[in-house]
């Protein structure tokens, strides 16, 4: 329910394959459009780490990370105590990270193309985990 007000908001439709050259300018053109979307996504991308803490709070007081994604813009933020990441999307210019995590170390590494392949790049953040 809450992603179908969402989208309805937002006024999402299904994108068409961005491409390059006019498709991608097009593209560009239709995703923008109306303006005011535009500043609607950016402020979704201003609330979202303060958002995430403060769910985190009221369900997982416990939790000192928050991992979520698909938001388009990659990212690692303190807040409230808690590290919150966003792991981005593979749209262009939206950002990347893979989230590693191990019995003693979090981990937020850059994902990069390399070839025709994708791969973890250099390390954006990283916390010890103390028992």
């Amino acid at each position: 329910m809450a992603a179908k007000r969402a989208a309805l908001t937002l006024e999402m439709h299904e994108p068409k394959r961005a491409g390059k050259g006019w498709a991608g300018l097009a593209t560009a053109f239709r995703e923008g459009w109306p303006p005011w979307r535009a500043l609607g996504i950016i402020r979704c991308w201003v609330q979202a780490p303060r958002l995430a803490a403060a769910l985190a709070e009221e369900y997982r007081p416990q939790a000192r990370f928050v991992i979520v994604g698909h938001t388009h813009y990659s990212g690692v933020w303190r807040r409230g105590g808690r590290v919150v990441v966003n792991t981005g999307s593979f749209l262009p210019f939206s950002g990347r990270s893979a989230v590693r995590l191990t019995a003693d170390r979090l981990e937020v590494r850059a994902i990069v193309r390399h070839g025709a392949e994708w791969r973890l790049g250099k390390v954006r953040y990283q916390e010890a985990l103390q028992p």
